[in-house]
């Protein structure tokens, strides 16, 4: 038996990415940052920052490209994947991502007619209170949502 799952909670770094792949397939990435405080031994608080590649396909992927831009506040379910290639230098590297399940977006949604992006929205911060059963949710299918009980924590 196994089990591989990842949330995440962060905001985009930068505007997504959409990509026509062949056959109807599409696919949508960017990157998600999530900063936490941590407080040492001498009282000193310093932020440690973690960067999360996220992709999404199919129906998901076009939302995630109309919708989301930098800055946006997403919780995102998915799996965790590495895909090896070889860098230009001949040697080998490692890609990591989170393949995208579900997503929810945590900020107020971005006008089709707008190139507003969330940068001036609060940001997540790790004392953040969200009720997640108000935030939009998205599937594979736009129109499958779920609730809290069905978060494992």
């Amino acid at each position: 038996m196994s089990f591989n799952q990842m949330m995440v909670i962060g905001n985009l770094t930068k505007d997504p990415t959409f990509k026509n792949v062949g056959d109807g397939l599409s696919v949508c990435k960017f990157s998600i940052a999530q900063s936490e405080t941590i407080k040492g031994k001498n009282g000193e608080k310093k932020q440690y920052t973690e960067y999360f590649n996220i992709e999404c396909w199919g129906p998901l992927a076009k939302t995630c490209a109309q919708f989301l831009s930098t800055g946006a506040s997403v919780f995102v379910v998915g799996k965790f994947t590495s895909h090896k290639y070889t860098k230009e230098n001949g040697e080998q590297g490692v890609y990591n991502s989170i393949n995208t399940k579900k997503i929810r977006f945590l900020s107020p949604k971005k006008s089709q007619n707008s190139n507003t992006s969330y940068e001036n929205d609060e940001k997540l911060s790790d004392n953040s209170e969200i009720d997640l059963d108000d935030a939009l949710m998205y599937s594979v299918s736009p129109d499958v949502r779920f609730t809290t009980e069905e978060i494992p924590f």
